[in-house]
């Protein structure tokens, strides 16, 4: 493939900041002007950027890359593990099942000298269900050489999948809440900003294990290893457009360097499970953070509903209420029910349902009119939709008419 038909990344340089410093390189798209992409860190970590390899910015761009069939190119040399990785793993795996994603070349020199080594074991703290399952789990882990030391936040699209000023400043917000927590426990914490998401312009569930490990490896020469909290569980394994979630193992695989391991965790248990397993901590009481718009539980986003569900139905959610409303729950409980568990295409309503079957706990009948009333309505999307075969025709029909 021609170089007018490439991503080109230049060679990464360290430049200070005023929160600290950036690993920036510029990146030059077909049909965008050139970009400067960067990953910024507070200046304890200045040190640990990794500008003697173009691979975090190979790992962030790569779906993006690969959406576009554009190869990437650079003078600057990846790690020779990644590049083979990616090169005869990931992207004939990725390219070759899902039809939106095109085989693509890495045109880069290979460097298999080791980098700096750093001991850091590091992982994503959001707070929320599975990475609270991370954390239980490793905190006091045998061997103890594999105990988390650092919590990180990074700004890479989960606080908003397109970036910009207002995904930053809840970036911040929540980015605080991790700082006073990984303090009480008696560990580091890191975070790292960039503007990756504004380049990309894409979904962030589609891309966002890609994310989340650039903004890792940015610092792999701080990081020995590195755990990313899945969502999903080795049985769900599957390549797909919609979300790069079912394939997180072949991923965090594929993104490993000989200086930093990643590794997936929480593969083998289902959220309801995990959610048990958290439910008797008292970290996860007093810190517990699943929201999707507010920096703190909202109590009415789909995460914020889903939990307090999965609490309520496993008898926990009293144990809760430093960081949820529950007497506005129960008060609202029929309501709550209806608009969580009658949408079957949400995540995680058919193990709280189970769960409810076996636990004999039944939905209360005042929750049947309104969720009916929510089936049929996703229901006519489903056949409706704007961009249904029987929906384009009536869509086009109310626009026209709206604009007589």
């Amino acid at each position: 493939m021609s170089e007018n038909r490439a991503i080109a990344i230049s060679v990464p340089k360290i430049v200070p900041s005023e929160s600290g410093a950036r690993l920036v390189a510029t990146v030059e798209a077909p049909g965008r002007p050139p970009y400067d992409l960067w990953y910024e860190v507070g200046e304890e970590y200045a040190p640990f950027l990794t500008a003697e390899r173009v691979d975090a910015f190979v790992a962030g761009l790569l779906l993006y890359a690969m959406a576009k069939g554009l190869d990437i190119v650079s003078a600057c040399p990846i790690s020779e593990r990644l590049h083979y990785q990616l090169s005869m793993h990931q992207i004939p795996g990725v390219s070759r099942f899902i039809s939106r994603y095109r085989p693509i070349a890495l045109n880069m020199p290979t460097d298999a000298r080791p980098l700096s080594q750093g001991s850091a074991v590091g992982m994503g703290m959001s707070c929320g269900v599975d990475s609270f399952y991370t954390f239980l789990k490793h905190f006091e882990c045998e061997p103890a050489g594999f105990r988390p030391t650092h919590l990180t936040s990074f700004n890479v699209g989960a606080h908003g999948d397109s970036g910009g000023e207002p995904a930053r400043l809840l970036f911040r917000d929540r980015a605080e809440i991790v700082r006073a927590f990984a303090a009480e426990k008696g560990l580091q914490f890191a975070w790292v900003d960039s503007n990756l998401s504004e380049f990309l312009r894409m979904d962030f569930v589609q891309t966002y294990t890609f994310r989340t490990l650039s903004a890792a490896l940015a610092l792999q020469k701080l990081f020995r290893v590195y755990y990313y909290s899945s969502g999903t569980t080795l049985d769900t394994f599957r390549l797909e457009v919609e979300t790069c979630a079912p394939y997180d193992l072949l991923t965090v695989h594929c993104l490993t360097t000989d200086t930093l391991r990643f590794y997936s965790t929480g593969l083998n248990a289902r959220r309801i499970e995990k959610t048990a397993y958290i439910a008797d901590s008292p970290d996860a009481q007093k810190w517990l953070n699943v929201c999707t718009d507010l920096p703190t539980n909202c109590g009415d986003c789909l995460k914020c509903r889903r939990t307090m569900m999965a609490l309520h139905v496993l008898g926990a959610l009293d144990r809760f209420s430093a960081v949820f409303d529950v007497a506005r729950f129960r008060r609202n409980y029929a309501e709550y029910a209806a608009d969580y568990l009658f949408a079957p295409d949400y995540k995680y309503v058919g193990e709280i349902r189970a769960l409810m079957r076996e636990k004999g706990i039944r939905i209360p009948l005042r929750a049947y009119p309104r969720g009916w009333r929510i089936k049929l309505r996703r229901a006519a999307r489903r056949v409706l939709g704007r961009r249904t075969p029987l929906g384009r025709p009536l869509w086009k029909l109310r626009r026209r008419f709206l604009s007589k």
